[in-house]
């Protein structure tokens, strides 16, 4: 089957997209799908913050 790209794009800060993203890749996932989020607001600690990890590259 292939692969599906969804992007989600908030107007300002705060507009609560990133959350969004979590949650929908955590219903896709729980749906048996693979999932992966890019969170490409490299300014702010969005993504890395609401998942609670860190953001330095392993």
């Amino acid at each position: 089957m292939p692969g599906t790209t969804t992007a989600l794009v908030g107007a300002t800060g705060g507009a609560g997209v990133t959350r969004t993203a979590v949650e929908l890749a955590a219903t896709l996932a729980r749906d048996g799908r693979d999932v992966a989020v890019l969170d490409a607001a490299y300014a702010t600690e969005g993504l890395s913050s609401t998942l609670a990890v860190g953001s330095t590259p392993t």
